[in-house]
């Protein structure tokens, strides 16, 4: 996928990058802009990157990292769905120290029409030494949940369908 971009940047001059990802894709959408701005790479461009239902993908040193190439490089933007169970997994419980980066946009309450829905920003790397010395994140959006709910992960973002619905027939049974 990189050699695509890089290819297409050096044939159009192109400069305004945007990655898109849900769960998953998240992952991947931020993997590759880290790749595409970090050495030897190192490209210029307006970069912006929006996910959806992201999982956690590093520990507080990754995060910190990708916090200071977002800040210098790119505009970022989270979304978290309710209390989306896989945006908080790998679980950062026991020994794990899986944190989020960057800022949290936590979807309280979804509308299809976007000027009705409830979205707060909350700090996604705002870190804590718990009384077992274990780093945790802000417990102030979906941080705070502790349900293993996997259907606001395949629901509606700011008004869009993520995912399959649930109680839809499998594409064998149509």
């Amino acid at each position: 996928m990189i050699h695509l971009i890089l290819q297409a940047i050096r044939l159009t001059g192109i400069r305004d990058i945007v990655a898109i990802g849900h769960g998953s894709g998240a992952v991947y959408a931020t993997l590759q802009v880290l790749e595409l701005i970090s050495p030897p790479l190192g490209v210029r461009a307006q970069i912006e990157i929006v996910t959806f239902g992201q999982p956690r993908i590093g520990n507080r040193e990754f995060a910190e990292y990708v916090n200071r190439l977002y800040l210098r490089n790119i505009r970022a933007y989270r979304f978290v769905n309710m209390d989306d169970y896989v945006s908080r997994l790998p679980s950062n419980t026991g020994k794990a120290t899986y944190i989020h980066h960057i800022l949290e946009y936590w979807i309280k309450k979804d509308s299809c029409d976007c000027s009705t829905a409830e979205v707060f920003t909350c700090l996604g790397t705002t870190v804590e030494f718990n009384r077992r010395g274990f780093i945790q994140e802000s417990e102030k959006c979906n941080n705070k949940f502790t349900s293993k709910n996997f259907l606001p992960h395949n629901g509606t973002y700011l008004g869009v369908m993520m995912g399959r619905c649930i109680d839809s027939r499998p594409p064998w049974e149509e």
